[in-house]
This record gives C-alpha cells, structure tokens and sequence, in this order.
C-alpha cells in the first residue's frame, strides 16, 4: 500500500471523515455523554437482581451487532473509495473487524449452539474473542485518531489493491485471534 500526500483542504464538501465539529455537534455531543451517563447512574442500582435467561438473546444480538458493523464498513469502505484516505481505510477496518470478530464469539459463546460452545472453545474462549473483540476496535479507533491529528492528507495510490488488503488483513487477524483463543488455550 503505497502512500501519497496531498494538499490538505480545510473542508471538502461530502467528506464526513475530515469534517471538523461545530459548537452544536459539540454540545450535542456533550448532552448525549450526560444523558448515557445519567441513565446509566439510574440503572445501575437494577443490575444486582438477575435477568431470566434467554437463549437467543446472544445470536439475535450479535448478528445484528455484526450486521450493523458490516453496514458501517461497507459504507466507509465507499468512502474510502472516493477520497483514498488512510485514515478513513483504518476506521472501515475497524467496523470489519467487529463485524467478523462476532461471528467466533457468538459461536464459543457457552450454551448457544452448545453446552460448551463450538469451535473447539475452552472456558476461556468467549472471554478472549470478546477481549480481543473490544481491544481490536479501540486500537482501530486510536489509529484513526491519531493519523486523522498527525497526517490527515495521507493517501493511497491504488484504492482496490488497499481494499484487498485490508479485508485480507482482517481475515486473516480474526483468524488468528480464534486461533489463539481456541487451540493457544
């Protein structure tokens, strides 16, 4: 994946990814995070007293979870397609990566498919894949952030050749990573 950069605009039009908040989004922002944190202050005290069980509550949530992860990619993925940005590759990246990381842990997951789960897992298993699962997509997160601070007009010359690479990438990683929680006990 080579890289190239160009001259940085200050807005262009219809590019989400460079888009700097105003105060409204800002504020926005900030009554949302208040308000989560509110709703959560009032709900906390209810989570001592256990939720009956539901079996399909895992595999509905997470194939929805994954859906709307696959969603997101593809549509910075046509972003990406655009305006060639690095940083908008990684954050697609990160979104296919939940989106694929799901799949294994919802199938290790402990009496969804099976008592103990599929794919070989281990106790361990489902507590690994969501660790990697949510440790992946902040390091994602951290990229983009920080390449969008440092060098946001790096681009790439061959947008279709970094698109393979990236869900390569990605595949072959959560691969791995259900290798290590599976077989690498």
């Amino acid at each position: 994946m080579s890289a190239i950069r160009t001259p940085q605009t200050s807005s262009r039009e219809g590019d989400l990814a460079a888009a700097t908040p105003g105060r409204a989004e800002r504020a926005l922002a900030l009554g949302l995070s208040l308000l989560s944190l509110v709703t959560f202050a009032l709900a906390a005290p209810f989570s001592r007293y256990p939720l009956p069980r539901i079996e399909a509550f895992v595999p509905a949530y997470e194939s929805t979870l994954s859906i709307s992860d696959l969603i997101a990619a593809v549509i910075l993925f046509a972003h990406f397609g655009r305006n060639k940005s690095v940083a908008v590759l990684i954050l697609a990246c990160a979104y296919l990566f939940n989106a694929l990381i799901a799949v294994p842990h919802m199938l290790s997951f402990p009496g969804v498919f099976s008592a103990t789960g599929l794919l070989a897992a281990r106790p361990q298993t489902t507590s690994w894949l969501y660790v990697f699962w949510h440790a992946g997509f902040a390091l994602y997160a951290l990229a983009f952030a920080g390449l969008r601070r440092t060098a946001p007009a790096l681009r790439v010359r061959d947008a279709r050749r970094s698109l393979w690479a990236a869900f390569l990438a990605n595949a072959i990683g959560v691969g791995a990573l259900t290798l290590l929680a599976t077989a690498g006990r």
